[in-house]
């Protein structure tokens, strides 16, 4: 990786070097396995098989809402859940922002590109979503 530093860790490694370092100005993901898609096809077969959820927070704009009612202050007997979230933070949520870039390669049109990964990451957030039963 020309002018930077390839690293191999956890995502707790990636957090703090993001948080925590004052040298690193940005930090790359790889994620899950290179695959080869020659066709639209293979390409959302590709994408189908990529982990999201270990780094994105995959949810609904209900499920969203819900989840601001939730980040209300702690509460001082809540210390050591306190400690934690300082510690460290959660994966942001998923926003539209999805840069790609092709080259010498038969999916030539970015847009189209960029269009499945958010549909499959949109795919996996409606399916993370707990459906409700009616049954109390």
């Amino acid at each position: 990786m020309p002018g930077g530093v390839m690293v191999h860790g956890t995502m707790e490694s990636l957090w703090r070097a993001c948080l925590q370092s004052r040298v690193a100005e940005s930090a790359y993901l790889g994620l899950g396995d290179p695959f080869h898609a020659s066709d639209v096809r293979s390409l959302d077969k590709g994408l189908r098989r990529l982990p999201f959820e270990e780094c994105l927070r995959l949810r609904s704009q209900d499920a969203s809402e819900k989840a601001d009612e939730s980040r209300r202050k702690p509460r001082l007997d809540e210390h050591s859940e306190l400690e934690d979230a300082l510690a460290l933070p959660a994966p942001p949520p998923v926003t539209s922002e999805v840069k790609v870039s092709s080259e010498k390669s038969r999916l030539y049109h970015t847009g189209l590109v960029k269009e499945r990964v958010l549909e499959a990451i949109k795919q996996r957030s409606v399916a993370k979503e707990p459906r409700e039963t009616g049954v109390k």
